[in-house]
């Protein structure tokens, strides 16, 4: 048994990878640029929160999650975690975690709502991050989060 591609298969097969790959890619693009209107957003929620008081007490983090992101399959939506604790806090005694809801309306993001942060997992990934990012975790918290 012999199998045998025409030429003209080679093409389709060639035109229909080139459109997945496009396809791919620019869905990877649409979604970097969302996030990273996002991440913009936190900065400004965190410089609200900020406002009366000295942000050089605090070592703050801010995480973006969002869905969607394809513009053709429905509006695109948008978690921005912001996390807070006192500078050299190890212990995570001061932590707190503030969410804010944002759904994509056009070329504008709307916030829906906001929440206090109070998941189990949220919390052990905002440690993880701080950690990452050179700042230190006592264990303790994370035997405590097991109790």
């Amino acid at each position: 048994m012999r199998i045998t591609i025409h030429r003209n298969e080679l093409k389709i097969l060639a035109v229909i990878v080139v459109a997945a790959v496009a396809f791919v890619a620019w869905s990877r693009v649409d979604t970097t640029d969302m996030m990273g209107e996002l991440e913009q957003i936190g900065q400004d929620k965190l410089a609200e929160y900020f406002d009366d008081v000295n942000p050089d007490d605090y070592e703050t983090l801010i995480l973006v999650d969002g869905g969607k992101a394809f513009k053709l399959f429905g509006r695109a939506w948008g978690v921005v975690h912001v996390y807070i604790r006192d500078k050299g806090d190890e212990d995570m005694k001061t932590f707190k975690g503030i969410e804010y809801f944002f759904r994509r309306y056009g070329d504008t993001w709307q916030e829906l709502d906001s929440a206090g942060c109070g998941a189990l997992e949220h919390h052990v990934r905002a440690f993880k991050e701080f950690e990452r990012r050179g700042m230190k975790v006592s264990p303790d918290v994370y035997a405590r989060l097991n109790q």
